[in-house]
């Protein structure tokens, strides 16, 4: 957690490109369903489904 917060103090308001260190502390996994859509699972259980 301590991580976490260091690394999001150090960001700028709006990231304005992927950042892969804010990736890898905020996201869980990644699930590719059968049609193509992506479902993103952060690491405080919000879901979000890409695509369809």
């Amino acid at each position: 957690m301590a991580l976490y917060i260091r690394t999001l103090k150090k960001q700028p308001v709006a990231l304005r490109e992927l950042d892969s260190t804010i990736w890898t502390v905020m996201v869980e996994k990644a699930i590719v369903h059968r049609d193509g859509a992506i479902t993103f699972v952060f690491k405080n259980g919000t879901e979000i489904k890409v695509g369809e």
